[in-house]
């Protein structure tokens, strides 16, 4: 007779849905889940891995009818597109606990918001790339990284809260995140990788640390509504292409610091950096060049 739950040596190899179940609590003695195991299964539209799955192996669930997940806060590990393309997946619930989002995991579902607990470290590579319906993302205390492309291509994304545990922002974590408008940077974040907000087209207020220490290339690349931004005094590097494609930007800097000494040499191949020493912009506003950016030193 064949068996709904095929597992060998407390991992869960094949789930057979021989009872056309629409809700799936996988058993307690189950440590692992299996590569492709519930792969491109389309009956199941919730499903809750309970405490005792320790890891869960790449495209385990890949193109699955799933719309509801539940993760009881056992993963320490997750493989590579372990949920990607379940198109319908929209309500993930990931529980204290859980130590692991792996790389491309819930890539191109159709969630709208995400918790992501401070037992999660790092939020690995492309997590949660192209989740175009997500609008809201919420990090909590104690997660440190966010990986390169994590939030890149969420095009409907508005609302983003960072814990001051965060320490690094990957390079595309949130690019083309076209419908953010504004975004802080919390007290302990060090760095901030190339094209992190890249093609971010309406945000407008960026709220940068004290005790920032680097800003890659492109960070900024092409955010066009932004007017302004103060860079602190604690940065270390500011790459000269940081806002390579804004127009008219007005960087903020302290006067005879290391900061300003950078700031000085920001272009991109036609921008060009005009000072001002007031507060009057009229003259600089009114200037020709297409592209530009106005440094205010303070």
């Amino acid at each position: 007779m064949e068996k709904e739950f095929i597992i060998e040596n407390g991992k869960l190899v094949k789930f057979n849905n021989i009872k056309n179940l629409t809700a799936v609590t996988i058993p307690d003695d189950v440590s692992g889940i299996a590569e492709q195991a519930f792969a491109g299964v389309k009956g199941i539209k919730e499903i809750t891995i309970p405490k005792s799955v320790r890891g869960i192996d790449g495209y385990a669930f890949c193109n699955c009818g799933l719309e509801k997940l539940v993760l009881e806060g056992g993963v320490e590990f997750m493989g590579l597109a372990a949920f990607i393309d379940c198109k319908d997946l929209s309500e993930i619930i990931i529980k204290d606990g859980v130590k692991a989002i792996g790389r491309i995991a819930f890539g191109e579902c159709a969630i709208k918001k995400i918790e992501i607990p401070g037992s999660v470290k790092k939020i690995d590579y492309e997590a949660f790339r192209n989740c175009e319906q997500l609008e809201e993302v919420i990090i909590n205390e104690g997660v440190e990284e966010i990986g390169g492309d994590v939030f890149g291509g969420c095009s409907a994304l508005k609302t983003v809260k960072l814990p001051k545990s965060l320490k690094l922002i990957g390079g595309g974590a949130f690019g083309g995140c076209s419908s953010l408008k504004e975004i802080k940077m919390p007290h302990n974040l060090e760095r901030i990788c190339d094209d992190a907000f890249a093609h971010c087209s309406k945000l407008e207020k960026v709220i940068l640390n004290d005790g920032l220490e680097e800003i890659g290339r492109g960070v900024f690349c092409c955010c066009n509504k932004l007017k302004k931004i103060e860079l602190p005094e604690s940065l270390y590097y500011l790459h000269p292409e940081a806002f390579a494609g804004c127009r008219h930007p007005n960087v903020v800097v302290p006067e005879n610091s290391r900061v300003e000494r950078m700031a000085r040499y920001l272009t991109y191949y036609s921008v060009q950096v005009m000072h001002a020493d007031s507060d009057d912009y009229d003259n600089i506003k009114d200037s020709k060049l297409p592209d530009y950016i106005i440094l205010k030193v303070i």
